[in-house]
């Protein structure tokens, strides 16, 4: 069975991944395009499918250090370090991650209780010490659901009115499994964003994105400065900004 599974996995990687494969033609083509208009490329996507597309793009040429590549929660990917063509692919990366405290007791406490649960039902355990970021999520999404019905309910609203819920999230702050969190008015979470560069095949934190305190929206770059950022390519200093229309740049290097 497990060879089965091995085969079949790299059947779908050849089929779907490979140099031949409709998926690469068309992810060379997009990328074609884009080095022509843009500078800053963002890549949203799961681990492996954001090293497919880094991969792609430096067979193309892109890590030149004329290109920027954001990811977002990209430092959760495992990478392996002898794996030349990955490293050098996946260098000078910028992630955004929340900003959390892994070595907080709290979190601590609640990524015990959160393996004790996986393991008693029998789900795949990752074997780290410290629970995914996505559970700390989905708890806190939770627990804000359940403080708007209980404020509803106090207030005798319908619970099934969904606008009114949305309306009592508005303003709440606190500070969940998942860092400080503030709900603005039309719902949407405000949290601390840690900034993240891929040097040799490592995450180091370069800067943070102040949200959840209020009149307070700030990019700090910590104690460091912008020359200790790795860009794709060791350029020594960071990609042109070539305008929102490109109106700043009029060609690109290869």
């Amino acid at each position: 069975y497990t060879k089965w599974r091995i085969q079949t996995k790299q059947w779908y990687q050849r089929r779907v991944r490979g140099e031949e494969s409709d998926t690469n033609r068309l992810l060379k083509e997009q990328l074609n395009r884009m080095r022509k208009d843009v500078r800053v490329i963002i890549i949203v996507g799961y681990a492996h499918d954001i090293i497919f597309v880094l991969k792609a793009a430096n067979k193309l040429g892109m890590t030149n250090g004329h290109f920027a590549f954001l990811t977002q929660e990209f430092i959760q990917a495992e990478f392996n370090k002898k794996d030349i063509e990955l490293m050098q692919s996946i260098q000078g990366v910028l992630d955004f991650e929340p900003l959390l405290n892994k070595l907080d007791r709290g979190y601590i406490s609640f990524s015990e209780r959160v393996r004790e649960v996986v393991k008693r039902q029998g789900y795949p355990q990752t074997g780290k010490d410290v629970a995914n970021l996505v559970a700390a999520q989905m708890y806190d999404a939770v627990f804000l659901y359940a403080k708007a019905v209980e404020e509803a309910v106090s207030q005798g609203m319908s619970i099934d009115d969904g606008g009114g819920l949305v309306k009592l999230m508005s303003e709440m702050e606190w500070t969940g499994k998942s860092g400080e969190i503030r709900i603005d008015d039309v719902g949407d979470r405000l949290g601390n964003v840690q900034i993240m560069n891929i040097q040799s095949g490592e995450f180091r934190q370069v800067g943070t994105w102040w949200m959840s305190k209020k009149n307070q929206l700030q990019l700090a770059l910590d104690q460091y400065n912008e020359t200790q950022i790795i860009w794709p390519g060791n350029p020594g200093s960071p990609p042109v900004a070539c305008g929102r229309q490109y109106e700043l740049c009029q060609t690109y290097s290869d």
